[in-house]
Formats: structure tokens, sequence, C-alpha cells
């Protein structure tokens, strides 16, 4: 039996993702992300960071509702957990199954997220924007040039203490996506 219970805690290890800031900053920008509604790519780096440490599978409880994914969506408003215990109805405003926001196509979750920066309360519906993002940003930015050395980069943002990646600074932060010849560096097949 325990043999078989770490058999299934590996599987499923074995399929989350974590993000590299360069990967995860293209794919926002190609999904149109940085000035929508007013929120730079910088502050949607920063906020992704401190919500789910890029992990495309992150998934937390709290108060009888979970979050989940890169953006940590909130069920039961934005996604609707079919394998919740929840008695609270479901609204699902983004019509997307909560597990859909656990795997490693983050499109959709892109597009929750759009639909969730749309509503009054814009960008500071996810509580790590206010202490972490909505200030100086120059330390998320996505250097497009030659590596920097580390005494030439910005200062690291202040760590989340309740990470999973025990309040560790995202690999490559205020790096470039470029090698030392200027050229790209290759992260997503």
């Amino acid at each position: 039996m325990k043999r078989l219970l770490l058999l299934c805690v590996l599987l499923v290890a074995s399929r989350a993702r974590i993000f590299q800031i360069c990967e995860l900053s293209r794919v926002l920008k190609e999904n149109a992300t940085g000035g929508f509604h007013g929120v730079s790519l910088e502050e949607w780096l920063c906020v992704i960071f401190h919500e789910s440490g890029y992990d495309s599978q992150a998934l937390n409880y709290y108060n009888g509702s979970s979050s989940h994914g890169l953006f940590q969506i909130n069920q039961p408003y934005w996604c609707d957990d079919e394998d919740s215990e929840s008695t609270e109805p479901s609204v699902n405003a983004c019509q997307i199954p909560c597990s859909k926001l656990l795997d490693d196509d983050i499109l959709d979750d892109i597009e929750c997220a759009k639909k969730i920066v749309k509503e009054p309360k814009g960008i500071t519906a996810w509580e790590a924007w206010q202490p972490f993002c909505n200030d100086d940003l120059d330390q998320w930015k996505v250097l497009d040039g030659p590596v920097l050395s580390p005494a030439q980069r910005p200062a690291d943002p202040r760590p989340h203490p309740s990470l999973p990646l025990g309040g560790q600074n995202p690999p490559g932060l205020s790096s470039s996506c470029f090698d030392s010849g200027g050229v790209p560096f290759a992260t997503l097949q």
C-alpha cells in the first residue's frame, strides 16, 4: 500500500510544471496580457510568482474554497470543481472545470485571468498584488539583451512567505532571456 501511495505521489509530481520567467513572459506576451486593462506584463509576472511560484499545478485551500493553477483562480466563483465537497453552488464565471487550470496548457488560465481583470476589482482581485506588485516593478522586467552579472541586476523583490518554494525568488528573475551571445534561450518546444 505504501508503494502504491508513493507511486501515485511521484506520478502527480512528475506532471507538475514550474515555468521559467522567460517562457512565461513569452506566453503572456503572445496572448496579449501586457497592458490588458492597464495591467503590465511585469505586474502579471509578479502576481503569478507570488500566487503560485510559477507552478501550473499549485492548489491551495482556504475557508472552504480552493485556488487553482498559476493564477490561483478561485472556486466556486471562477471555476467549477466537480470533485468539491462544498455545498455552495458554483458560479463558474470562466465556464471552466477547475481541473483545467491545473494542467500545463495555460492558455485557458490566461483567458480566465483576463475575465477576472475586467471585473471592477481588476488586478487587485489577487491578494499578492497589493503587498508585492503595486509599486516598483523594475525587478520583474525580462530584459532584452545579454545576461547581466549579479552586480548589474536590480534588487530581488521581497519573497512571499507562504510560497511552496519556501519564499525563494523565481529562477531567472531580473535576468535576460538571451545567452551571452544575444541568442534567445529556447525554453518551449
